[in-house]
């Protein structure tokens, strides 16, 4: 009788202990829990509560990122004697950084009159190219120049095959149009 009544006393004993291991441990996750909800900061959206007038103007500043219209110029206009003195081994560089640079002149010139057209990168050079002819240019160049620039513009700036002095030159003609076209819109702009 003894030895029944010693190992039902271990076995009370041993499912006492487990249960207040685990009452322990349902405590202690339930502190810990409760501590890490007062200390957790609850999110609020930027202009939270404010007037609708700051909202708009805290949400045109953040998205005022979109607006940017950089485009990278390869040449610094004041050095293009410099330029000339340059070694023959790099005028495949010359012509495509003299093509880029050429369309910065365009763009930044149809854009000083017109600021609210959405030039690169925001929109593609034929998209705004095509919004500048119908409204910044007269006489309207046709779509097929538009488009050649559009062409040789990506041909001198992303394509990796030559884009020799012929590419150049047929380049700087068509840009030499739409330039012409563009003076006389502002020419007769200003008058």
């Amino acid at each position: 009788g003894q030895t029944i009544a010693l190992s039902l006393f271990l076995v009370l004993v041993a499912i006492g202990a487990i249960i207040l291991i685990g009452i322990f441990i349902v405590i202690k996750r339930s502190i810990a829990r409760r501590k890490s909800r007062i200390g957790r900061i609850v999110y609020t959206p930027v202009g939270n509560g404010a007037p609708k007038f700051w909202k708009q103007l805290i949400n045109s500043q953040i998205n005022s990122t979109v607006k940017v219209r950089t485009e990278p110029r390869v040449f610094c206009p004041s050095k293009s004697n410099l330029q000339n003195d340059a070694s023959e081994r790099n005028l495949g560089f010359q012509f495509r950084a003299k093509t880029v640079d050429l369309f910065i002149d365009l763009k930044e010139k149809i854009m000083e009159l017109y600021p609210y057209f959405e030039a690169p990168p925001v929109r593609s050079i034929r998209d705004f190219l095509m919004s500048a002819c119908s409204e910044a240019m007269l006489p309207k160049p046709n779509r097929e120049l538009v488009e050649s620039y559009c062409e040789l513009y990506n041909r001198a700036r992303h394509d990796p095959g030559a884009y020799t002095d012929v590419d150049y030159l047929r380049f700087l003609e068509i840009h030499d149009q739409l330039l012409k076209s563009y003076v006389l819109v502002f020419f007769i702009g200003n008058l």
